[in-house]
């Protein structure tokens, strides 16, 4: 993996509270920890959006539906009726 070496000015409040946030030993440990962090939360709001945009997936009525299902079928093998 590459490294770049990068001048930052970041409040010293601000790193304090990252560091602290990220219980990281470094400042680099922190900020990489703080990049890696926010590249994962725009990717979940990413797949967030795709919710609902594709005809092929259920919806989750569907799911709720399917899920009801199959539990009123194990109840039914655990408890037949006679």
């Amino acid at each position: 993996m590459y490294s770049m070496k990068t001048t930052l000015n970041i409040p010293d409040k601000r790193m304090k509270a990252l560091l602290k946030a990220t219980k990281a030993k470094t400042k680099t440990e922190a900020i990489n920890t703080a990049i890696e962090d926010y590249i994962y939360q725009e990717n979940v709001k990413a797949i967030l959006a795709l919710e609902g945009s594709s005809p092929d997936f259920m919806t989750q009525d569907e799911l709720q539906d399917m899920r009801n299902m199959e539990l009123q079928e194990q109840s039914d093998m655990e408890n037949p009726k006679q």
